[in-house]
């Protein structure tokens, strides 16, 4: 009653004006309710965006390190340091970008990231020399700082609620880990195989754009604000305060904590990829996912709980922390792919929940103890979290078995056969642990006087092969369920045998459904000898038929210090029979040496050393325009094998000198079919007397091309965790020593 009476006093102008400003009110309020709208959708926008940053970023550092340790069981030295010095920047540059941010604000720091971002990528994608990669790794750490602290900085800022903030995080965890998991998926692997410098370089855009957009964005963003709200500069902080800011300190060290586990378990993925273990066939394209999803339902849980909970985060952070622990109690026991997908599954999940957790936490902190400022805080929490994937690689060059896991390398009782067929001796072997179960071989013998052709080898390997097989596997008295892995030979060698067993071997592989592996045949004798003798890093002669190497092993590859520049001295010897006609039964070499024996006059022959290289063409092709003459000046074909036989051995056992000089060895190893030639033997060994250095030397059993060498360099290569594509396993007439990284030793 008094309202309606109140309201008939008014006269018309009164309740004209009134409407007018109750209009204007309304329009006000509309006004601010499109501009709060407005501010939404642009942080949104800024939010996306800088989450799809740090996904090609992430995604960029997972291109970059991911070759560098496949095929690797373990991390080498050089390894461990391309991986570390990336974050080793970024710890070192994430203070001085804080400070930077705190004083200027994050958009500027953002673009100057996705700017060098752009530039470093360039420079890793162009660059062709190892300083280039380097350099790279570094500008890429700084530049990480950069984009990631100012992303956190810039989240923290337009978000002012703790469940806001939680939210945002969130989702820019979420979408980064798309990348961050990228290092471990199929992924990346097929992309891999795909890109050139191009398409890098376009990758490598991503950022950049991204950084530009979010600038303007940003700057759009503060002028609205600017329209409704006084805006005052916040004080910045030294970052020292916070270094000493118990709170502070404890939630960086818990980022850390849980960090150590997660990246250790990425970095040490690659152990349990192959089949050998825990006979984990195709592991790697389920763990990445594994660890994605189970990382993104953490993040999840704790966005969910802090729109209810939001006064249980520390609880939330605790729980987290303690999964992971728990978690990885359980390593050690890893026997099946079951148990350790549980494993991953909650050592992510953990990571997730704190993670999702701290950094929300970090920007209250920061509001309530010293004022919204937080480029310094997340400066801080970006250097603990470095200090992880500093941390972790560090522990993987340890290497699993140290620290107490059952089912790491090297795994013993390997069973390897392997498929020799490079020349005119077709092997088979099998070999068990080191141990020699069957040695099986025949060889193609021509008339003498006559070479052997690479069809008519083909043709006598195709008939023999699948015998030898079968002889093999009787003799080693294993099933063929016990074989692990089989090896052929990829080469070097003669096209057609080399590619007739190849066959063989990849057949017999799909049939027993068991890995390939093509095996250097270089490599094959090396490491058959070394496991004879029992040579720890002996210098080594490499003569055969095809093949004359002095090498050294160092830095995961053994170096060629000397060769042949023309035939090998196998050839040369085998050539010169074929001119006096002898035998090419058992081998034309072993008949030259057994003539040898009774040779007493020595020629003067061509002595072709040229530094550490050799030459034999032009010996052999003086003794054929002279054998004649020489013949009818009393010289016998003794005489000729003879010095023949002294001239060319005279010239190995000089380079092989120099090379045992220059790497400081003591122990010199005779490889090849050549080197079970006995009076090489006997002038090496004198070299070697004389030195203070011990020779090692095998029998026709093993210095002839044999298929269990091929098993042995094969078991070795298997337990290291090398695989190869089935488009990979191929045979190729020209495969250099030094080209295989020997992944198998450590020294």
């Amino acid at each position: 009653m008094s309202t309606v009476l109140i309201y008939d006093d008014f006269d018309d102008s009164n309740r004209q004006e009134n409407y007018k400003e109750l209009q204007k009110f309304k329009e006000e309020v509309l006004d601010t309710q499109k501009s709060a709208k407005k501010r939404k959708f642009l942080k949104d926008l800024i939010l996306g965006f800088l989450s799809f940053t740090l996904l090609a970023n992430n995604f960029i550092q997972c291109a970059v390190l991911t070759p560098v340790t496949q095929n690797s069981n373990k991390l080498s030295p050089e390894t461990t340091v391309f991986y570390i010095t990336k974050d080793l920047a970024l710890l070192l540059a994430s203070p001085f970008v804080g400070a930077v941010i705190d004083h200027m604000g994050s958009d500027t720091p953002f673009l100057s990231g996705s700017v060098v971002m752009f530039l470093s990528t360039a420079m890793l994608a162009c660059g062709k020399k190892p300083v280039f990669f380097l350099f790279a790794r570094v500008f890429h750490g700084f530049a990480t700082a950069c984009i990631e602290t100012s992303a956190m900085s810039t989240i923290a800022n337009i978000f002012t609620t703790t469940i806001a903030r939680t939210k945002g995080f969130g989702i820019l965890l979420e979408i980064a880990s798309f990348g961050f998991y990228s290092e471990t998926s199929i992924l990346i692997d097929f992309l891999l195989a795909t890109l050139d410098q191009t398409v890098f370089l376009v990758l490598a855009f991503v950022p950049f754009a991204n950084g530009i957009i979010v600038f303007l964005i940003s700057s759009r963003l503060k002028m609205e604000e600017a329209k409704e709200f006084q805006i005052t500069k916040p004080t910045p902080v030294p970052i020292w305060k916070l270094f000493i800011d118990p709170y502070i300190m404890l939630c960086s060290v818990a980022l850390m904590v849980a960090n150590i586990p997660l990246v250790f378990f990425m970095r040490t993925m690659n152990l349990y990829e192959t089949s050998e273990y825990l006979h984990m066939e195709g592991f790697k394209a389920d763990s990445a996912w594994f660890l994605l999803f189970s990382h993104l339902l953490g993040i999840t849980f704790v966005i969910l709980v802090t729109a209810k909970y939001s006064s249980y985060r520390w609880l939330m952070a605790l729980i987290g922390l303690t999964l992971e622990g728990v978690s990885c109690f359980g390593v050690p026991f890893i026997e099946s792919c079951e148990v350790l997908e549980i494993i991953a599954c909650g050592i992510a999940f953990g990571c997730g929940m704190v993670r999702a957790t701290i950094l929300p936490t970090l920007a209250c902190i920061m509001e309530i103890r010293h004022g919204p400022v937080f480029g310094s805080v997340y400066a801080i929490a970006n250097a603990f979290y470095s200090v992880a994937f500093v941390i972790s690689p560090l522990i993987t060059y340890i290497n699993l078995p140290s620290i107490g896991s059952k089912y790491t390398p090297p795994i013993t009782m390997v069973i390897a056969i392997g498929f020799e067929g490079s020349a005119n001796k077709l092997g088979i072997g099998i070999v068990k642990d080191g141990e020699v179960l069957s040695n099986c071989r025949r060889t193609y013998i021509t008339p003498p006087g006559e070479g052997f052709l690479p069809k008519e080898t083909a043709i006598h390997h195709r008939e023999n092969v699948l015998k030898v097989l079968r002889e093999a596997i009787d003799k080693s008295g294993v099933k063929v369920d016990d074989i692990d892995v089989v090896c052929y030979t990829k080469g070097p060698g003669m096209g057609a045998p080399l590619a007739t067993v190849a066959i063989v071997a990849r057949t017999v592989a799909q049939i027993w459904n068991k890995p390939l592996l093509g095996v250097n045949h270089c490599i094959g004798h090396i490491e058959m000898g070394r496991l004879i003798t029992g040579a720890k890093n002996p210098t080594v002669l490499y003569v055969s038929g095809g093949n004359t190497q002095v090498i050294a092993y160092s830095k995961k590859r053994y170096r060629i210090f000397g060769e042949t520049i023309d035939i090998a001295v196998g050839n040369c010897l085998d050539r010169f029979a074929r001119i006096i006609k002898l035998s090419n039964d058992p081998s034309p070499g072993y008949n030259i040496e057994q003539l040898a024996k009774k040779g007493e006059k020595f020629v003067q022959l061509p002595y072709c050393v040229k530094g550490m290289d050799v030459s034999f063409s032009g010996i052999l092709s003086y003794i054929e325009e002279r054998i004649e003459a020489l013949l009818k000046e009393g010289y016998t074909e003794a005489d000729l094998c003879y010095s023949l036989q002294e001239t060319v051995f005279a010239m190995l056992v000089e380079t092989t000198e120099r090379a045992l000089a220059h790497c400081e060895s003591s122990e010199v190893l005779i490889v090849g079919g050549v080197g079970c030639n006995e009076r090489l033997q006997q002038m090496m060994n004198q070299m070697c007397i004389e030195r203070g250095a011990k020779l090692f030397a095998t029998d026709e059993r093993f210095c002839i091309d044999n298929g269990v060498m091929i098993a042995q360099a094969g078991a070795e290569m298997f337990n290291s965790g090398t695989k190869m594509k089935w488009e990979d396993c191929f045979i190729t007439q020209r495969f250099r020593t030094d080209e295989v990284e020997t992944t198998w030793r450590d020294d």
